[in-house]
């Protein structure tokens, strides 16, 4: 296979093909992959079966990884390969006899080149035997194929032996013997008249027999043992005959191989920086192995999870760092893979109820087109229909003439036209064709199916109540503290039973609930050591320390960051449990986890029973909104159990705090069915509030799944705190109740910043993260306990309330202005007059400012904390924080801070009131030239505050005071606005959906100030929008219209270009300020 120079890179295709060369070297592994089956005509299902490899360095890429990205690509290139071996030959030939084909031609190049048979395997009389029989094989499938003479092949032997064999018969007598051995063989091959295919797999079969281990990939990798750095050696073969799947051989050669878990024991995979997998197994032991490479890392993580879902789950990555590509562009448009017509009939008929409409939407087999298998009125099977791809990129049905931009347009399209109803999507349990290595005797059953055992009676006479109700108690249940005598031993225990005044009417819910869990067994659910027959009781395992939720609120000051990662882990483990026991859970809440262990580097939880089905709208936050019309089937969902753990996690992260304590259930409702989201917890890693997020998506089809909750979980818990505990974990960031000054400061500086705002490494850095979504949507979040002394005082008078953790202002304002009693202003001082206006927090009024030492008389602006609103102080020491520290013409200053009796916030008075009110008032008198003045003070101010890597969050007319009818400035950093519903429409798309603020987003919002400005102060709402449609609108491209006054150069240039869906296309804010000077000129 000769090397081509060309600076291309080059993939060499085995067989007859020539090589395949790649210009694009930014594409993936995955896409260079179909390419070359495309080019070798393999179809859409087969070709999950090859990969990329790289000869020199014997590694193989990832679907995941770009070429662009690799050290190695040098000019021997990549060879297409097939890589993941199937249970048996013939197999392969029958799912696509392209494939098997090329496979073919793969395994006789790699003999003939002697990569097959290597070492003293050749000096064996066997393989000389094999390797005549397989020369001979190969030249009758040559003759055959190309129609030669028996002659002609004769004469060509040489290049059908592999060179080591060859090597052996070097003198001329030897030769002369071989050809006629050969051609003997021949003759009778001929006489034969074996069938072409019949041929090629007795050809590969006979390797196999020869190398049972030829396509099992190895790697050599570290294992730390007793603190020292041992080599081992990695074998993947899932078909070996006693040790199926990874296996190892630590330290030399001639070391026994011990087996390390089959292909359907994996859970999941963690990849550090430091080059270290970990391999998480259904028992429990996690694995290690370091790589001295990063790309012999990433081949042997791609290894694994190929052949996890070639064999369990076609739909899943075993590894959050290596997605496959294709696999989320499938799920965004809910499709399965290439299965067959059969699998899909089936399906949608179990499925569909035989509701006219529903569908499933399938790869078909050449690439650029999919299937539409339907339920129609008046057939007694489902219709299938093909959906073409038009060499535009459109797309549209056989025989219909509307076209449209992508799959989802099309589906939506038919949708509303009541052609079609429900999408059936993938799922991760099903049995297709797609797990092609799959072998019929593998058939994994979980542990707690190979242990069931029939429910332990417990005699009510060997159990000692206490009396004494625990904390957790439920709404038809009760629990005490009890000892149970077994034998010898006295367990400490727990007896649940129902409430007298339910006995009767929730006695069969009682026994349900009974019967479903107490078969559960598993680390992370309160485990149940068996049942009272009369009267009916659960015996359960006794955690002292109780309810998570108290915990967390009594405890805050003891628990780091880490340990509520351990607790979601738990958590997740639990959930991925009882989705694979296809059970519902119905009630995960943070008060129904009990507090297992906490230790100084662990810390356990444990999801309680199942409780009984109750729920009603008080349960809001952790029902999903398709449960909003018969709120008890949630008890009966996995997709809101997902929704539910979501906020579980939210409440651990927030330390036992209540979701939305000043919303009532109602208005909370309407805020969900809004897409609005719970924000992003103080101390919660921006990954963790991500997959918070994915649990909370509106499509419970699109929900993040369990086992994808346990991956990424345990992910971050591994590359960020190290999970391996061989010490105590480092803290990456301060726990709740270490607060310093940095971290008030600049606590509105975003962490979710674009990359070329990317902050430097500071201590605080990882604490500059999106906090206050309830001071932008008028939700009232409780203050955190934020200093040691203040959280031991809590601690110690008992007090503890998960409605709110409430900290004395003075603490905090000592804490600020200590060092600067420059700032500090008496209150006496000044001589409150007129209100100016107000917030939701804060009022602001025009006062009078009299300095001492002689410096007469001040007009100010001084503000506020209503009555009864204590919650808003943080919003308030935040403005104080941030404007003491700016200092620009365009944003307004701060004058000092008045402590007792209250703490108010003193500023320069601005007289002509907000932009809002200027716009509406004066609109008839204003010129375009005051309105680009009026632009560029702002622009000014903003790009000032992006210097001082401060983003603002909030920026609108109403937020802009006027100084004169040339001047205006930059206000309110509180953040406290009482956010109606056209507020909205102010936010960037993906502030709306991952509620992520930047500089960036303050450019979108720059935007919607001057599509404001250039209407006169009009709301800026989407024509035709409703608001829960607002995201979904403003995602496809609709924008605001151009307001009539505003010029094409400003609409287009300007407003547009601040509203493009990709945050990093929008402009700065000092390129804004460039574009108005040159208008000004």
């Amino acid at each position: 296979m000769p090397v081509m120079a060309t600076q291309d890179l080059i993939v060499l295709l085995y067989g007859e093909f020539s090589p395949l060369h790649v210009s694009n070297t930014d594409d993936n592994a995955e896409n260079i992959c179909i390419l070359a089956a495309k080019k070798c005509k393999i179809g859409p299902l087969a070709r999950h079966l090859f990969g990329l490899f790289h000869p020199p360095t014997k590694t193989w890429l990832s679907p995941y990884d770009l070429l662009k990205d690799q050290d190695n690509t040098d000019s021997t290139g990549y060879e297409f390969r097939l890589r993941f071996k199937l249970p048996n030959v013939g197999k392969l030939a029958r799912i696509d006899i392209a494939a098997f084909n090329y496979y073919f031609h793969q395994v006789v190049i790699n003999c003939v080149l002697g990569r097959i048979f290597r070492g003293k395997i050749h000096e064996t009389l066997k393989v000389k035997e094999k390797a005549l029989g397989l020369a001979v094989t190969d030249m009758w499938r040559v003759k055959l194929e190309k129609n030669l003479s028996t002659q002609a092949i004769e004469n060509d032997y040489k290049n059908y032996l592999p060179q080591e064999v060859m090597n052996q018969f070097k003198f001329f007598f030897l030769s002369r013997f071989l050809r006629k051995a050969m051609g003997d063989a021949l003759s009778k091959l001929e006489e034969n008249k074996q069938e072409l295919l019949f041929v090629k797999e007795q050809y590969i079969q006979t390797i196999l027999d020869l190398k049972p281990n030829y396509g099992c990939e190895e790697y050599c990798a570290f294992v730390d043992e007793e603190g020292q750095s041992i080599p081992v050696n990695l074998q993947m073969d899932p078909f070996h005959n006693t040790q199926p799947g990874l296996r190892r051989q630590m330290g030399n050669k001639k070391a026994p191989w011990t087996h390390v878990c089959s292909i359907e024991e994996l859970c999941f995979i963690s990849m550090g920086k430091d080059r270290t997998v970990e391999i998480s197994r259904r028992n429990g032991v996690p694995q290690y192995f370091r790589f001295q490479k990063l790309g012999e890392m990433r081949s042997f993580v791609s290894l694994l999870d190929g052949y996890y879902r070639l064999t369990e789950k076609w739909t899943f990555n075993l590894c959050k760092e290596l997605p496959t590509p294709s696999l989320r562009h499938l799920r965004s448009i809910k499709c399965h893979g290439p299965v067959d017509k059969e699998f899909a009939y089936n399906k949608l008929m179990s499925k569909s109820q035989n509701q006219c409409g529903v569908f499933i939407l399938r790869e078909n087999c050449d690439y650029s087109s999919f299937i539409l298998d339907v339920i129609l009125a008046g057939y007694e099977f489902p219709t299938s229909i093909h959906v073409i791809k038009l060499n535009t990129g459109e797309y549209r049905l056989e025989n219909e003439d509307a076209a449209f931009a992508s799959i989802q347009d099309l589906l939506n399209y038919y949708i509303r036209q009541n052609l079609l109803s429900t999408c059936i999507p993938p799922s991760e349990y099903d049995k297709s064709c797609l797990l092609l290595c799959k072998s019929e005797k593998s058939d994994y059953t979980s542990s707690s199916k190979d242990t069931l055992t029939i429910p332990l009676c417990i005699n009510m006479k060997n159990l000692f109540c206490s009396g004494k109700d625990l904390d957790f108690q439920g709404k038809f249940t009760s629990v005490r503290q009890s000892t149970w005598k077994k034998g010898n031993q006295n367990i400490s225990c727990c007896l649940k039973t129902l409430k007298s005044q339910f006995k009767h009417s929730h006695l069969h819910d009682f026994l349900n609930m009974i019967n479903s869990c107490i078969y559960c067994h598993n680390e992370a659910i309160v485990s149940m050591y068996g049942m009272v027959i009369n009267p009916p009781m659960i015996v359960m395992e006794y955690l002292p320390l109780g309810p998570l939720d108290s915990y967390l609120t009594s405890h805050c000051a003891e628990l780091k960051e880490v340990d509520l990662v351990e607790a979601a882990t738990y958590l997740a483990k639990a959930l991925w449990y009882l989705e694979e026991e296809n059970k519902c859970h119905g009630n995960i809440r943070c008060s129904n986890v009990l507090v297992s262990a906490h230790e100084s580097n662990s810390f356990r939880v444990k999801l309680c029973d199942f409780g009984m089905p109750s729920c009603d709208i008080t349960q809001i936050h952790w029902i999903p909104p398709e449960c909003y019309e018969t709120l008890h089937t949630s008890c009966h969902s996995l997709p809101a159990d997902v929704w539910a753990f979501g906020t579980t996690i939210w409440e651990i992260f927030s330390y036992g705090l209540l979701p939305l304590p000043t919303t009532t259930p109602e208005e909370a409702k309407q805020l969900y069915l809004n897409g609005i989201r719970l924000p992003q917890p103080k101390h919660c890693d921006q990954d963790i509030y991500k997959l918070m997020i994915d649990c909370w998506v509106k499509d419970p089809d699109s929900r993040k799944k369990p086992q994808a909750i346990m991956r990424d979980i345990n992910q971050t818990l591994y590359e960020a705190y190290n999970s391996r505990r061989t010490h105590e974990y480092a803290i990456v960031t301060a726990p709740p109740h270490q607060v310093e000054l940095d971290s008030i400061s600049i606590s509105t500086v975003s962490s979710n910043t674009t990359d070329n705002e990317t902050l430097p490494d500071t201590p605080h850095t990882s604490q500059r993260k999106f906090q206050d979504f309830f001071a932008n949507f008028s939700l009232n979040r409780q203050s955190q306990i934020e200093n040691n002394d203040s959280a031991k005082t809590h601690n110690e008078n008992g007090n503890a309330d998960r409605r709110g953790l409430q900290q004395s202002p003075s603490d905090i304002s000592l804490l600020m202005f200590s060092q600067d009693q420059e700032w500090l202003i008496e209150m006496s001082q000044l001589e409150k007059k007129e209100k100016l206006g107000q917030g939701f927090y804060g009022e602001v009024y025009k006062a009078s400012l009299t300095r001492w030492s002689g410096l007469g008389e001040e007009i100010v602006a001084i503000k506020q904390l209503k009555s009864g609103i204590g919650s808003g102080l943080q919003d308030l020491l935040r403005e104080i924080s941030i404007m003491k520290t700016l200092h620009h013409k365009n944003i307004v200053e701060i004058k000092g801070v008045v402590e007792e009796p209250e703490m108010l916030l003193v500023m320069e008075f601005v007289p002509l009131s907000s932009l809002l009110v200027y716009l509406r008032t004066y609109k008839s008198h204003l010129s375009e030239k005051q309105l680009i003045k009026f632009a560029m003070d702002i622009a000014e101010g903003m790009e000032y505050l992006g210097i001082k890597r401060i983003v603002h969050r909030d920026l609108a007319a109403r937020n802009i005071l006027v100084e004169t009818p040339n001047s205006v400035k930059i206000s309110d950093f509180g953040l406290a606005q009482l956010m109606g519903p056209k507020d909205y429409y102010r936010y960037a798309p993906e502030t709306l959906r991952h509620w992520k603020f930047t500089h960036k987003s303050d450019v979108w919002s720059y935007g919607i100030t001057l599509w404001e400005m250039f209407t006169f102060g009009e709301e800026p709402v989407l024509d035709g929008c409703q608001d829960d449609k607002l995201l979904h609108e403003l995602e496809s491209g609709k924008r605001l219209s151009c307001p009539p006054s505003a010029s094409i150069d400003i609409y287009s240039y300007v407003m547009k270009r601040c509203w493009d869906a990709d945050p990093k296309l929008r402009p700065t804010f000092t390129e804004l300020v460039a574009e108005f000077t040159n208008m000004q000129l």
